[in-house]
C-alpha cells in the first residue's frame, strides 16, 4: 500500500469506528474494486507473459508452426488489449533478454551478480551462513 487514502472525507462516526478495528463499509468495498481491478490487471498481464513465453519457446525449439500459431494468436490478443500490445520490438528484447539470461545462468538457475562469484567459490554448502 502507498499510504494513499481509499477514500476520501471520512466522518467522525467512521474514524471512530476505525480506531475499534471496525472497516466502515465504504472502505471495505473499495478494497474489493481494488482488488478486482488489480486481478484483472494481472490476468491480462499473465496472459501477455504466457504468450511471449510460447513464442520464445517455439523460437528456441525452431517450431515454425507453433510459432506462427502464437503470433496469431498474439494479434488476437493485441485487437483487444491495444494499450500493452505485444509488439515486434517487444518481442525482440525478450529474446534478447532470455538469451543473456541463458548464457549468464549455471545448470539453470540464475545468481545475483554480485554474490556470483564468492557462491561460486564454495564446492559445496553446507550450512546457510552469511
Amino acid at each position: 500500500m502507498s499510504g494513499d487514502p481509499l477514500v476520501h472525507d471520512i466522518d467522525g462516526l467512521e474514524l471512530l469506528g476505525q480506531t475499534q478495528s471496525f472497516t466502515p463499509a465504504r472502505i471495505s468495498d473499495q478494497y474489493d474494486q481494488n482488488n478486482a481491478l488489480k486481478r484483472i490487471e494481472q490476468r491480462i498481464l499473465k496472459r501477455r507473459r504466457f504468450l511471449m513465453d510460447q513464442f520464445s519457446l517455439a523460437v528456441r525449439m525452431e517450431d515454425d508452426d507453433r510459432r506462427e500459431e502464437v503470433l496469431q494468436d498474439m494479434a488476437i490478443w493485441n485487437a483487444k488489449n491495444s494499450e500493452v500490445a505485444i509488439t515486434g520490438d517487444a518481442l525482440m528484447r525478450s529474446l534478447k533478454m532470455r538469451a543473456q539470461a541463458r548464457d549468464k545462468s549455471l545448470s539453470g538457475i540464475q545468481l545475483n551478480k554480485k554474490l556470483r562469484a564468492r557462491l561460486l567459490e564454495k564446492e559445496f554448502v553446507s550450512s546457510d551462513s552469511d
